[in-house]
């Protein structure tokens, strides 16, 4: 007998694995198989195993540790609020409190959800709305995540405001907070604001009470419809924050500009030089920025290293 024939009926054919062939071949099936049509599940289905789904949610939930963050909205009793929980404030006014963090006031029509909440870090996502943040806890321990960047809570005061298509407004009343995306910082002081792009991140930052000339060409500048040299024109020495931060953001030849304009309206030390800054050398960047006056490059320094 030859193997090959019985793998696929090549090679010397065997009379006996023949007549085998010819007894059982009487047995087998001639008609095409019939396969059972395929029933498709009643709606009733559908809708017990959505609500399946949502009852389950509801007891992961449930099962999500309590919070010291307690949630008033409107009229109604303050509820404790848990791990993972999301408040949607609807046509009222809200106040979410911590006596170990802070305290929220949330306007109407937001949106916001308790991502973690621990010794280390209370973790927020604002996902529409505006949210005012007094905040008591140590630098860094604030946290609001947005579609588009992060805030982190230097102390002490601020408000955030986010657009369901990703545009929003960090605004400084007292302290400072840092604005993150992908690499993109921005470091809001007191008095001033920033803006962000969907898809970009946060903006350059600006003193509120800057020219409208200066606001107008960073709004185009970040969203790449405006020129830098623009921007630098419309420039004062109060807006050396502003130039630092298109100093130490931007590409090509951008910051080279930038730089020489920052020369212009402050004073930079002999650490801050140029070719230090255009080579990205940190310890040239931090002196830079010492050089403003708005408190020691350590009071973000600190607490990047965490985020």
């Amino acid at each position: 007998m030859c193997d090959q024939y019985l793998w696929d009926k090549s090679g010397v054919q065997d009379r006996e694995i023949q007549d085998l062939e010819g007894l059982l071949g009487q047995f087998r099936h001639r008609s095409p198989i019939k396969r059972p049509p395929v029933k498709q599940m009643p709606r009733r289905y559908w809708w017990l195993l959505g609500a399946a789904v949502i009852v389950l949610g509801s007891v992961t939930l449930l099962r999500a540790p309590l919070t010291d963050w307690r949630y008033t909205a409107g009229k109604n009793e303050a509820i404790q609020v848990r791990t993972g929980q999301t408040l949607d404030s609807g046509k009222s006014t809200a106040t979410l409190e911590s006596r170990l963090t802070g305290e929220l006031q949330i306007e109407p029509n937001s949106r916001l959800r308790l991502v973690a909440s621990g010794d280390r870090q209370q973790r927020f996502e604002l996902e529409q709305g505006t949210i005012h943040a007094l905040i008591w806890a140590p630098p860094g321990k604030f946290v609001v995540d947005t579609p588009v960047a992060r805030t982190i809570d230097l102390g002490y005061r601020h408000t955030l405001q986010m657009s369901k298509s990703g545009e929003g407004v960090l605004s400084v009343d007292i302290g400072w907070v840092a604005f993150e995306w992908q690499g993109v910082e921005s470091f809001i002081p007191a008095g001033a604001s920033c803006k962000t792009n969907p898809n970009k991140g946060p903006g350059t930052p600006w003193f509120t009470d800057a020219s409208p000339e200066l606001q107008s060409a960073l709004v185009a500048f970040d969203a790449g419809q405006g020129s830098l040299e623009i921007a630098l024109r419309a420039a004062g020495v109060r807006d050396a924050i502003t130039v630092w931060h298109l100093m130490t953001r931007s590409k090509g030849e951008a910051p080279s500009q930038a730089y020489d304009v920052l020369a212009e309206l402050i004073p930079l030390p002999a650490e801050a030089g140029r070719e230090a800054i255009l080579a990205g050398k940190s310890e040239a960047i931090y002196a830079a920025w010492d050089a403003l006056g708005l408190g020691s490059a350590e009071i973000w320094r600190t607490w990047k290293r965490s985020w």
